[in-house]
């Protein structure tokens, strides 16, 4: 059964058959009912294994995709585009044996300005980070510094957005840091209309 929304010219929430109406993001969408397969091929399992990997992972990091790439008002969302291309970017190996390669993943997405000589080191004290000050062709000096570490051990994220392009330096000691803590590194313009690509600075802990 299915409700009219408006009357008969509107738009209907349920299954009619085999068309099923709902609403998403303020649209309003009609499909048809799916039918449930009774046999995967290799490569559906490989692609069913690559989304859990990937959801997992980002499902982890939602406020941080969210400033790292666009969230439009339609589709495709930010959590969307980071997952179309982290499942088709940073997944290796052969199916069964699929991992998440960090260094393949991106965080961030855009065409910012992000200094060539940023760099990275760690110590008891936390994480270290200096870069050029230079704000590049379409840079500004309060573009924000957004800073990821992911513990795989615990499953947890940790980010920043404390440092601003104009400091050329910042100390940061993760919430969550431990052994095999990953680190990546963006710019964002404070208005979220610019991101850089994001960098992945490797492996500490």
């Amino acid at each position: 059964m299915a409700i009219i929304k408006n009357g008969i010219n509107g738009a209907f929430s349920g299954k009619v058959g085999t068309i099923v109406g709902t609403s998403w993001r303020g649209l309003n969408i009609i499909r048809s009912k799916p039918k449930p397969p009774t046999h995967f091929s290799e490569k559906q399992l490989a692609n069913q294994m690559k989304m859990k990997l990937i959801q997992f992972f980002l499902k982890k990091m939602v406020a941080v995709v969210r400033i790292g790439f666009k969230d439009d008002d339609i589709i495709p969302t930010a959590f969307n585009s980071a997952m179309s291309y982290n499942k088709k970017n940073a997944i290796v190996g052969e199916f069964p044996e699929l991992s998440i390669d960090f260094s393949l993943v991106r965080l961030a997405q855009g065409t910012l300005y992000f200094p060539e000589d940023f760099q990275m080191e760690n110590d008891d004290a936390g994480l270290h980070f200096t870069w050029n000050k230079n704000s590049g062709d379409n840079g500004s000096v309060d573009d924000q510094l957004l800073i990821v570490t992911w513990n795989e051990e615990e499953a947890v994220c940790d980010y920043s957005l404390q440092a601003y392009r104009s400091n050329g330096e910042f100390n940061f000691m993760p919430n969550n840091i431990g052994q095999g803590t990953q680190v990546w590194v963006a710019f964002v313009r404070q208005d979220r209309t610019m991101q850089s690509n994001s960098v992945y600075m490797g492996m500490v802990g």
